[in-house]
């Protein structure tokens, strides 16, 4: 079941955040570069963050946050084992709607040019910009027209 992310949600979500290999950033890393149970928090009851989940039998699978002020996918995680089954590119296209309700004409977010999910965004329509970006500067940004 896909559904819209609630604070309750918080700690599977960090769960599933932390559970990945390509990207990996354990909870003490995220907290580095600002991203806190807390801080996520305030960013959804500012408005500023549409989040949603994937479930299966109550337990939170996949995860994915777009960001209002930027227009950026934020965050798209699934947990080790559930690749593969639709969830991911279920919660991207309500990323994509979201951001286009939120007045976004066009869509960004970044990821490493040799993981999965980079091949993952180009077969829903994404393309790079030639740009880096990221925490580390070692990512790619994409763009879609939404």
């Amino acid at each position: 079941m896909i559904r819209n992310g609630r604070p309750v949600d918080i700690g599977a979500i960090f769960h599933v955040r932390t559970s990945v290999a390509e990207n990996h950033l354990s909870t003490e890393q995220l907290a580095e570069i600002g991203i806190t149970p807390h801080s996520i928090l305030e960013d959804i009851a500012a408005g500023q963050l549409g989040r949603w989940v994937a479930e299966v039998e109550g337990a939170v699978l996949t995860f994915a946050m777009a960001g209002k002020p930027d227009g950026c996918v934020f965050a798209l995680f699934v947990l080790p084992g559930h690749e593969g089954k639709g969830l991911g590119s279920a919660l991207l296209a309500c990323c994509e709607s979201w951001l286009k309700q939120q007045g976004h004409a066009t869509a960004k977010l970044d990821t490493g040019r040799e993981s999965k999910a980079y091949d993952f965004y180009l077969h829903r329509g994404w393309r790079p910009t030639g740009e880096t970006a990221g925490h580390f500067a070692v990512d790619h940004v994409l763009i879609k027209d939404l």
